[in-house]
């Protein structure tokens, strides 16, 4: 597992394509099971027909989703009187996946009903002609990941002659190819340098826990709530995750916003906007409990520092409730050479832990006081002997 860690002072001020219409069809991966609908328009005047698109078009689809063709027609003002146009069919291939075309959509030369619409350089969805629909369903065709093409022919119903011709790339992907990002944990660090009592970091870890890469960035944001409304705290990007990987994002929180905020909870959510396509979105959230600060942390001494065989931490606890204290001591690779728990009463006031080991090799060390969820560092030196 690889380790990769961002520290972000602050002030307290899923699909390519998405669309708010998606339909949901029953899948055993959830939100994977997306019918994404693309709109179609024939535009139609007295002398010309042809096939409109979105100038962009990024299509992603789910081995268990499925494509919903809507088909509309925009009629302009002269098709009313005068036009020429004939009847025409739309007809729609998926290479690879169908075998032929999809029953044709007929395509009237004239604006059935009748009225008046906009040019189509003015098209309100609202004034366009529902002509047809048609859902695809990837399952329905046992299709396979990878990139096919769709193809759209505009033909004349008495001769079958093309009018015009549009094609559109998109990609069927399985979920089972996909990382999955989690926010596994967060923590609450208070640092020994010149902004201890300034306020706190918090560290929040996210990992991919698939054995797929996530290929894409992803954004982090922290809300902490204030009467009824949630108000983000900080928010920042996180790279790609290859498989396995995890990574550390900081967030400094002033010791007054600390103080309104101790024993409530942070709202912690990585792609909050679900940009990214993942397994499952089910555990990009953490609920976090604010821990109350039991221990001043000007208070907080190692003696002697460099040490022989014997050091002294020394501190003093707030504390209204029994509570937990662990000491632990790694070397400069991050490798823990000890710990161990101390339980103290209520208003336990000063307490010093007594460290000793002959056996402790000599060189820099650094070390974690853990006080009911607030973790306090430093670092401590062991003298040549």
């Amino acid at each position: 597992m690889y380790l990769l860690s961002y520290t972000i002072y602050c002030n307290t001020e899923k699909l390519p394509y998405k669309s708010t219409n998606s339909e949901i069809i029953s899948s055993e991966n959830g939100d994977h099971g997306a019918i994404v609908p693309l709109d179609i328009i024939i535009d139609i005047s007295a002398y010309k027909s042809e096939i409109l698109l979105p100038d962009t078009i990024d299509l992603l689809i789910s081995i268990y989703g499925g494509i919903k063709f809507n088909v509309f027609g925009n009629y302009h003002e002269d098709t009313i009187t005068g036009s020429r146009q004939t009847e025409k069919n739309l007809f729609i291939g998926v290479s690879h996946i169908i075998n032929t075309t999809l029953d044709p959509i007929l395509i009237p030369p004239t604006r059935p009903g009748g009225g008046s619409a906009r040019s189509a350089k003015n098209i309100v969805r609202d004034e366009l002609v529902l002509l047809g629909t048609y859902t695809l369903y990837m399952g329905a065709y046992d299709t396979h990941p990878g990139n096919y093409t769709i193809s759209l022919a505009l033909k004349e119903v008495t001769n079958n002659a093309v009018v015009d011709r549009e094609f559109i790339d998109f990609t069927v992907y399985s979920p089972y190819s996909l990382g999955d990002l989690e926010v596994t944990h967060a923590e609450i660090l208070k640092p020994f340098n010149t902004i201890r009592d300034q306020g706190v970091l918090l560290k929040t870890h996210i990992r991919n826990v698939r054995n797929r890469d996530i290929t894409e960035k992803s954004e982090v944001s922290v809300y902490y709530k204030k009467d009824t409304d949630a108000v983000l705290l900080n928010k920042t990007m996180i790279p790609p995750l290859a498989r396995g990987q995890a990574t550390v994002v900081s967030f400094f929180i002033k010791s007054t916003l600390y103080k309104e905020i101790a024993d409530d909870y942070l709202y912690i959510v990585v792609d909050e906007k679900d940009e990214v396509l993942e397994y499952s979105n089910s555990n990009n959230t953490l609920n976090y409990r604010v821990p109350k600060i039991e221990c001043n942390a000007t208070t907080i001494k190692t003696y002697p520092n460099p040490f022989d065989d014997v050091l002294n931490i020394s501190f003093r606890l707030d504390n209204t409730n029994t509570i937990l204290a662990i000491f632990t001591m790694y070397n400069r690779n991050g490798i823990k050479v000890y710990q161990q728990g101390y339980i103290y009463p209520a208003g336990a006031g000063n307490q010093t832990i007594v460290f000793k080991d002959d056996n402790l090799p000599s060189g820099t060390y650094f070390y974690s006081l853990l006080i009911e969820g607030v973790q306090y560092y430093g670092t401590i030196l062991k003298k040549l002997l």
